[in-house]
């Protein structure tokens, strides 16, 4: 019975649940799947359901297996009504679960200003830290682009210059996550641009200027930010202005590399361009890394779980010499992670490689052109992480594929259950040692969105309708963020799509992305007038990307053509996985021959109660044609109000 009452639940059965309960045969407060009845009631949005299980004696502060209370998920799906009646029946409103989370985080997560309003009137408190960066609810309406709850919160006494324990204001993550109207209002409450802030001493106006956000940083100069101050590599705003002009010389330089085979001079490598810009600040010393245990390994790599500087990180450390060729890839894979600054995107906390100060840049570069055109990278759509579906999913990070090229930077990633026997070898003290020839220091995720999803269907259970939105959103964003700086990330897939403890979206692996030079593609609207046919047709050497997730154009050619919309061919499927849990080949496949989906025998996911319109994204985004897809930004802009 128990399993039938949570179907009853979802199915808005009222009358049966009355039934069950009116006989008095079953616990009010039983756990089931791992939380009560009242729990699925909120998450589900079911208001009458969930009055009569509190009518009944349901405990309103029973928390579940992760420490959360029914109303955290009433916050997280932004449901006022559902508020109002739980802390009318005592529930605690300041209640944190095991992430340290409070139902006010969930409310501002919801990116709706009602149930904020609501936990603000009735006293939740202002002042709580969460997560690893120690954020406030302020910071965190930054970074989803609220300035009405900015606004609000403010006006009911947060601190408009508060720092995160990280050491950043509110300021530096609206600037980071680009949402103009949240730094506008900031600075209309007299948010202090000149502040210090972070490891390099950074004002927001170095960091809008570092991030070339054109828009903010004019905006913080109207409103009289101080121009001359230096951070702490002696850099003034202007200094690190001056960087987008160099990109100009590198985008006539790529023509000769893509159209006449020409070989890119060393002095106007993009790849090289960023390691120099940013070698100050994330090169680091190995003998200040704290090791812990290894989770995950293959044939070139292992990646552990380890601290620097207090933040736990995953390392990521190559365990023999880079030849040039394997060089090349590292040194592109970092050059990609130091241009990335948003919410969406995995952080790089450092480096360190010895190969990169012995090899000659010229060499790398004729050592990678030669490499592909030899190779042909074509994935295979099979799961490299191994281990199972725990309530603790993997940790860590990846790179993919099976190509002779790539296959040495695989690796297989265990959960901690199957933890293996090499990470309890480590040295007593736990430091990595400087003769490790190479390593990455990567933000720490504690699952991915394959295993996840995996997870929800190995249980049963479907993504309510908020999450799903709320991820796709999270995707968009930072494949928007790539897209406007001109990468192309050509392997865009669930298991590449990291999930923070607080179950925040972050899109990492660039082991085949690449600097694309016509970043324009995204500021041209409508869509239907985009004229340009060089963004759809640039030539590539290689086929790049994993066959389930793959665009129609490269796969179609044994050249392939390589651009921004096939990424949004793979955003499409990932839509359609992530709403149904089902592995998209049929619906892949039936798109790649240009087959009319909205009259196919695709089950499609309205079933489910997903929203209309993420049903025709998808539509839209599987487009045979890639000058028909929309674009990331116009993507954003439809899910925004879908989110309102």
């Amino acid at each position: 019975m128990s399993v039938k009452l949570v179907d009853y639940v979802y199915s808005n059965s009222l009358t049966k649940v009355q039934t069950v309960f009116g006989n008095n045969k079953e616990n009010i407060n039983e756990i089931i799947y791992d939380r009560t009845l009242v729990h699925w009631a909120c998450t589900a949005g079911k208001l009458e359901i969930t009055k009569f299980l509190l009518s009944k004696g349901a405990d309103v502060n029973r928390a579940d297996n992760i420490g959360r209370i029914p109303l955290h998920d009433a916050s997280d799906q932004g449901r006022e009504d559902l508020i109002k009646i739980l802390l009318d029946a005592g529930s605690k409103i300041d209640q944190k679960d095991q992430k340290g989370l409070t139902p006010l985080y969930y409310a501002v997560s919801s990116r709706r200003i009602a149930p904020v309003k609501i936990l603000i009137k009735r006293g939740a408190r202002l002042d709580f830290h969460f997560g690893d960066e120690g954020k406030l609810a302020l910071h965190f309406a930054c970074n989803i682009g609220r300035p009405d709850i900015v606004e609000l919160l403010i006006k009911h006494g947060a601190d408009v210059d508060a720092m995160s324990t990280a050491g950043f204001t509110p300021l530096y993550y609206a600037i980071e996550s680009g949402f103009v109207g949240c730094v506008e209002m900031l600075l209309k409450h007299n948010a202090n641009m000149n502040l210090i802030f972070g490891d390099q001493n950074q004002t927001a106006l170095h960091y809008s200027a570092q991030i070339n956000d054109l828009k903010i940083s004019v905006l913080l100069l109207k409103y009289g930010a101080d121009p001359t101050i230096q951070d702490s590599f002696k850099s003034t705003p202007a200094d690190l202005a001056v960087q987008p002009f160099k990109s100009k010389l590198q985008q006539y330089a790529r023509v000769f590399v893509d159209y006449c085979g020409a070989l890119l001079p060393e002095f106007i490598d993009e790849y090289q361009s960023c390691l120099n810009e940013t070698k100050n600040q994330f090169i680091v010393n190995p003998n200040n890394i704290k090791q812990e245990k290894l989770i995950g390994q293959g044939g070139f790599s292992k990646v552990y779980q380890g601290q620097y500087q207090g933040n736990k990180i995953a390392i990521k450390q190559f365990h023999e010499e880079l030849n040039p060729q394997n060089c090349q890839m590292f040194k592109r894979e970092v050059a990609l992670y130091s241009k990335c600054h948003h919410p969406n995107i995995i952080k790089m906390v450092g480096y360190h490689c010895n190969e990169l100060k012995n090899l000659s840049n010229q060499q790398l570069i004729n050592k990678d052109q030669d490499q592909e055109k030899k190779a042909s990278v074509n994935n295979t759509n099979h799961n490299m992480h191994g281990g199972t579906d725990k309530n603790n999913p993997i940790v860590g990070l990846t790179l993919e594929s099976n190509s002779k090229l790539y296959s040495k930077f695989e690796t297989r990633f265990t959960s901690e259950s199957e933890e293996p026997e090499e990470s309890k070898k480590c040295n007593e003290s736990g430091l990595v040692t400087s003769n490790h020839s190479a390593m990455m220091l990567l933000e720490y995720c504690s699952s991915d969105l394959d295993k996840s999803i995996k997870y929800f269907k190995k249980n049963n259970k479907l993504f309510d309708k908020s999450r799903i939105l709320k991820l796709i959103l999270d995707i968009a964003q930072g494949m928007k963020y790539l897209h406007n700086n001109g990468i192309a990330h050509r392997d865009l897939k669930p298991s590449n799509i990291f999930l923070t403890e607080q179950d925040h979206i972050k899109i990492a692996d660039f082991g085949l992305s690449i600097f694309f030079r016509d970043s324009n593609y995204q500021k041209v609207a409508p869509q239907d007038k985009l004229k340009n046919e060089k963004i759809f047709n640039v030539p590539m050497s290689v086929r790049i990307g994993t066959d389930l997730y793959m665009a129609p154009e490269m796969m179609n050619s044994e050249q392939g053509k390589c651009s921004f919309p096939i990424d949004i061919f793979s955003f499409g499927l990932i839509m359609y996985e992530i709403a149904t849990l089902r592995k998209p080949r049929q619906l892949a496949s039936l798109a790649r021959k240009g087959a009319d989906l909205k009259n196919s025998n695709i089950e499609m996911p309205s079933n489910i109660g997903c929203h209309q319109e993420i049903i025709d994204l998808i539509y839209k985004c599987l487009e045979k044609d890639p000058k028909n897809r929309p674009t990331f930004t116009s993507i954003c802009e439809t899910l925004e109000k879908i989110a309102k």
